[in-house]
């Protein structure tokens, strides 16, 4: 019996390691925490379909939405680290910890295994077009001038969008004014665009939606470079606001105790996915940057955004919805 035992002890990590080398052998699934028909999930289906054609194995979409991700990264965070439960992640990862510590995984970077980044989605400065301003600048004195009767609208209390404009607002010393949280981006732009709202950081997406609907006017974005969907769009780096780049990241997590080798499967399979010539030229239509990222490098860029968004909700007393 202890023979037996002995045995089978060792035989135990050949056979995971066996395993690990054959994964995936079923369909993994992408926990994607929004609802579906977003932004999130649409680009979260397309990497997993060219994702799957390298795995060899279809991956499942699972839309866990709630409390701004929330529940989606829990149920990443506490399922088996065997590789078919993945987390479809993003700024929620470093904004949820510093709004609500006592939620749980209460620190995602070591609640997860980060397994490649997949792209970025920078935000678009853009305003009521009756507004006499035609740049960045020129919003800058006006608002300056305006003060407190300036109206900024958000896609909700905490959100990315609300976090950017105070950033923002920060750096370019204007007066707090006044802001108005809807329930999504959608509610916030036509507000603009009736003209009971001056102005809105969102994300491209979004802000070419209400351009080219023609609710808004865009005059700046965050991205480091001019997005090939609107280049005639300068960044606010360029516009007097040098060393301002920020943007939404998105990435692939899995709980923290997966084996190496198969984070390494999934990281192979997402570097095609991200690298595919069609799945970019969709992403610049959505104003999104494709973008891939190893895991330490997903694994930096998280540390620091919990960094900066933490220190920003603290200074400001910002609070989540």
């Amino acid at each position: 019996m202890q023979r037996r035992t002995l045995l089978s002890s060792l035989l135990l990590p050949s056979l995971a390691t066996a395993q690990e080398a054959g994964f995936p052998t079923r369909p993994p699934a992408l926990v994607i925490p929004f609802p579906p028909g977003g932004i999130v999930d649409t680009a979260g289906r397309m990497l997993a379909e060219r994702a799957s054609r390298h795995l060899g194995q279809n991956i499942i979409i699972e839309n866990r939405p709630g409390a701004g991700s929330a529940i989606g990264n829990l149920h990443v965070a506490q399922a088996r680290p065997d590789g078919y439960t993945i987390l479809s992640g993003g700024i929620g990862l470093a904004t949820i910890p510093n709004f609500r510590p006592d939620l749980e995984p209460r620190d995602p970077r070591t609640a997860f295994a980060p397994v490649a980044g997949t792209y970025t989605v920078p935000y678009i400065l853009h305003i009521n077009r009756n507004l006499p301003v035609r740049n960045l600048a020129e919003f800058v004195a006006w608002a300056r001038q305006r003060g407190a009767a300036m109206n900024t609208a958000t896609s909700g209390a905490g959100s990315g969008t609300h976090l950017v404009g105070e950033l923002f607002r920060q750096r370019a010393g204007l007066p707090p004014g006044e802001t108005v949280h809807f329930r999504g981006g959608v509610q916030a732009y036509t507000e603009i665009g009736a003209g009971r709202a001056d102005a809105m950081w969102s994300t491209a997406l979004e802000a070419i939606q209400a351009m080219r609907a023609g609710q808004t006017r865009p005059i700046a974005v965050t991205s480091a470079q001019r997005l090939k969907a609107m280049p005639d769009l300068p960044t606010v780096a360029e516009s007097g606001f040098p060393g301002f780049v920020v943007a939404s990241f998105a990435g692939w997590f899995v709980p923290a105790a997966t084996p190496a080798p198969v984070i390494a499967r999934l990281a192979e399979a997402l570097r095609a996915a991200v690298a595919d010539p069609d799945l970019r030229a969709r992403f610049d239509e959505y104003g999104m940057q494709a973008e891939y990222q190893t895991g330490p490098e997903l694994a930096a860029v998280l540390a620091a955004e919990t960094t900066l968004w933490g220190n920003l909700i603290r200074e400001a007393g910002i609070r989540a919805e």
